[in-house]
């Protein structure tokens, strides 16, 4: 089967993970779901089953997978992350302006590395567990029409870190589209799913843009 490479697809990432043959990306790195998630999003009312549905097709077509949470995520929603994925470290998300939420200084992201590390090259022999944006979270929320978007020094840090050009990458819960941009910035064959057409739409235009959050 030929991969559906550098394409956002519309759709429910349960059925198109399907199609995917076994072990053919070489790294998941997605923000799902979570239990405490916006409300508008797909999938809200059951984030925990949502979560190990895909688990299933993830397990299958990776061995290394990254799972970006927030810091007031209930890190038991990755129950579903099977043996086979051992988990690997810990990665922080720093925010250089933080936000809040009632009483929770909003400073950080966290990332939970699963899997085969990636294979060790110049530059990259030591896979950090900090990397810091400049952007505040509050600050992305109101820039990019999204109710949980990422920040982009994020996430090119962390394809940068778990993964080597060239390589196929997968985000099966896509939303604003930022992994997506950043797999192209950093020459990344990737593969992004988002189930809500609003999303996708948002996230081409994303990747069209030549100055990005």
């Amino acid at each position: 089967m030929t991969l559906p490479l550098n394409q956002i697809i519309v759709g429910d990432c349960l059925e198109v993970m399907k199609s995917l043959p076994d072990k053919s990306i070489d790294l998941v790195l997605t923000d799902p779901v979570w239990p405490n998630a916006s409300p508008v999003l797909i999938g809200s009312d059951d984030p925990y089953g949502l979560f190990a549905a895909a688990m299933h097709e993830i397990a299958r077509l990776t061995d290394t997978l990254a799972v970006h949470l927030g810091c007031t995520s209930d890190p038991r929603f990755l129950r579903s992350v099977p043996e086979e994925l051992p988990y690997f470290r810990t990665m922080w998300l720093r925010y250089a302006m933080p936000s809040h939420r009632g009483r929770v200084l909003i400073g950080s992201d966290v990332v939970y590395v699963f899997g085969r590390p990636p294979r060790s090259r110049q530059g990259n022999r030591l896979i950090t567990g900090e990397l810091t944006a400049r952007a505040s979270n509050l600050r992305l929320r109101k820039a990019i029409e999204h109710p949980t978007p990422r920040a982009l020094e994020h996430v090119r840090g962390l394809v940068s870190k778990l993964s080597n050009e060239g390589d196929t990458v997968l985000d099966p819960f896509l939303g604003s589209g930022t992994t997506a941009r950043a797999y192209k910035d950093l020459h990344r064959n990737f593969i992004g799913i988002e189930i809500d057409p609003h999303y996708a739409a948002l996230a081409e235009a994303r990747l069209r843009q030549e100055v990005l959050v």
